[in-house]
């Protein structure tokens, strides 16, 4: 130490708060997690009718789990279906999109019911927007069409 370098003891009272202020954060930590208390069910598991295999695991079920405050801020939004479903069940998005036809369906479905009730309701709103979309378009030609003959009478 140097012959100009000064050494700030701190009062009985500073030493006070910040012990306090230590202890206080040591019990939070030290506090279980917060628990629901009403006991609405959180997951639900679909069994899959077509298992799918890939990296090396076979994925027989689905879980759906209900988020939390942190995971629904940390959601991807504007992302597809398929994202948010692969979200919420910690199953990879190839995997959900790879399911057969009437597996993905009962997905979808449950996912809707997992999703906060707000972005439930705009999913809701553009899931409509795209079929009534897809619905009013003309069929387009690829220019592949083959033409059917019709039988003579």
């Amino acid at each position: 130490m140097g012959q100009n370098d000064t050494i700030q003891a701190s009062s009985p009272e500073e030493i006070a708060e910040f012990e306090a202020k230590k202890t206080a954060k040591a019990e939070e930590v030290a506090k279980p997690a917060p628990k629901f208390v009403k006991k609405t069910p959180r997951t639900k598991t679909i069994p899959l009718e077509e298992p799918l295999e890939w990296d090396g695991k076979v994925y027989k079920e689905v879980t759906f789990k209900r988020m939390k405050g942190k995971e629904v801020s940390e959601l991807p939004v504007g992302e597809s279906l398929i994202v948010l479903a692969a979200y919420v069940t910690g199953v990879p998005a190839v995997v959900i999109e790879d399911l057969d036809q009437d597996d993905f369906v009962e997905v979808m479905e449950t996912l809707n019911d997992f999703l906060p009730r707000k972005l439930r309701e705009a999913y809701q709103e553009m899931s409509e927007q795209v079929v009534k979309g897809r619905l009013s378009e003309p069929a387009q030609s690829t220019g592949t069409d083959t033409q059917q003959a019709s039988p003579d009478t």
